[in-house]
């Protein structure tokens, strides 16, 4: 009894390290940001505005605004838990290819050009 008392006491201490360690490094093991971007609309020919918007807190956020002739709508096209907007250019190509939509894409904070550290509060 004395032996699974003892074995239960050591898997309930590696449990409890092993939640710690995953609260500490939850961030790292959520978000994988990457900086620099690959393309940029100007190589692909793209027309485009570059953006920068403060957030309340001060972080600027980038992103690219891509407008289409003869469109009505926009969409806000957004990358998942890595890369950057870079990544994305070629999915707004094809977008705008086959639907007539203005395409406004961001990087989260910490991703790409936008200032901060990605976290679920700013994002």
């Amino acid at each position: 009894m004395k032996r699974a008392a003892r074995t239960l006491l050591r898997l309930l201490g590696l449990l409890a390290l092993l939640s710690v360690l995953l609260l500490i490094f939850e961030k790292h093991l959520i978000y994988f940001p990457i900086a620099a971007h690959e393309v940029t609309p100007d190589a692909l020919g793209l027309p485009h505005e570059e953006m920068q918007v403060r957030a309340e807190d001060g972080v600027l956020v980038h992103g690219y605004f891509l407008p289409r002739q003869g469109s009505r709508l926009v969409v806000l096209l957004s990358h998942g838990n890595a890369g950057n907007v870079s990544h994305r250019l070629d999915r707004a190509m094809l977008l705008q290819r086959h639907v007539p939509v203005d395409v406004l894409l961001f990087d989260y904070r910490g991703y790409g050009r936008s200032e901060g550290r990605p976290d679920e509060e700013g994002t």
